[in-house]
This record gives structure tokens, sequence and C-alpha cells, in this order.
């Protein structure tokens, strides 16, 4: 049985914008397939989070999974959809 990359496996990196005075969290990883998740959380989400799907390190819009970005999630719901990528 194959072990999936989980929500505990991202590595979140902070970043502070001026514009909007708040912290950004951000973590990337790529799986073995060649896709990945990009994974953006802020202050004023309160620990929900928006993901993005990445094919060759690029936004990817054409997957099963969804053409757009994907937001106001759980850490859970974020692990439900690296699962699902990392299947394609």
């Amino acid at each position: 049985m194959k072990e999936f990359k989980t929500f505990r496996d991202l590595e979140f990196k902070r970043k502070f914008y001026k514009y909007n005075g708040s912290n950004v969290h951000k973590a990337r990883i790529t799986f073995d397939n060649g896709y990945g998740i990009s994974v953006v959380h802020d202050d004023l989400l309160k620990r929900k989070y928006e993901i993005g799907v990445l094919h060759n390190d690029t936004l990817c819009y054409d997957t099963p999974i969804t053409s757009d970005v994907i937001k106001h999630l759980t850490g859970k719901e974020v692990t439900k959809l690296m699962k699902q990528i990392q299947q394609l």
C-alpha cells in the first residue's frame, strides 16, 4: 500500500505583507507523479487554507480535481485533496 503525503508533511514559511498587514504562511510540495500542491494560509483566514494544484511546478487549472484554486479548507480537507492529487 502506497503511503501518501498529508497535511502534516507540509512545511509552511511565513511572510509579512505590508499592504494588508497580515502574515501569510505558504507551503508547496511536489509528488512523485509530477503534480503538487500550493497551500496558503493567512492570519485573516483563521485555520482555513487555500490550495492550488501544481503540475511541473506551475499552477494547473485542468485537472479532474479542480479548474481553479479551492478556498476555505480545513487541514483534513487539504489532506484529502493531497491524496487525490497524488493519484492523478
